[in-house]
């Protein structure tokens, strides 16, 4: 995972790892599968997941999901999405591309 943002704060537990981090300001994270944003998040590395906070979003291939807060699970292709009370969450989700049996002959 590589993570950008414009401001992080880290908590180190001893000189060499830290446990939490806090970004303030636009954060982008990439992945080799997807990439995500949001307006600030947190970093935990002994849970290994990172909240992404306020407009946030994945993005994985075409595959598109938007809410107030996503936690992504690192390592793991799976994230749990949240919406204000009164918000929703947004997806679009592509089936994916298969090729015909047409194609498989050529």
């Amino acid at each position: 995972m590589t993570l950008y943002t414009d401001q992080l704060t880290c908590l180190l537990t001893n000189r060499t790892r830290f446990a939490v981090s806090n970004t303030a300001g636009a954060v982008h994270i990439e992945e080799p599968l997807r990439n995500a944003r949001g307006d600030n998040a947190i970093f935990d590395r002994d849970a290994d997941t990172l909240i992404l906070f306020g407009n946030a979003e994945v993005v994985q291939g075409e595959n598109r999901i938007n809410g107030d807060e996503i936690t992504l699970f690192i390592g793991q292709n799976r994230s749990i999405v949240k919406s204000a009370e009164s918000g929703r969450v947004r997806a679009v989700i592509l089936p994916e591309k298969t090729r015909s049996h047409r194609d498989s002959n050529a």
